[in-house]
């Protein structure tokens, strides 16, 4: 997994974790000891949490309800 970081660097823990809780191993990233910011495990399955940014939200009337 290839991420780019847009985190403060002097505000980021960065913490490597491995772990094999209930059998499956897992390795990623850890801001703050609560949690993966980002990992993959040992079957290949990769996920991030990944935030937007720029502080722009959506026009929501144009949203359809049902």
């Amino acid at each position: 997994m290839v991420r780019n970081y847009d985190y403060n660097t002097s505000a980021f823990d960065s913490l490597l974790l491995h772990t094999a809780w209930q059998g499956r191993k897992v390795m990623g990233t850890s801001d703050g000891l609560f949690g993966l910011v980002d990992g993959v495990n040992d079957a290949g399955l990769s996920i991030s949490l990944t935030f937007g940014g720029a502080p722009v939200f959506a026009d929501l009337s144009l949203v359809v309800q049902p």
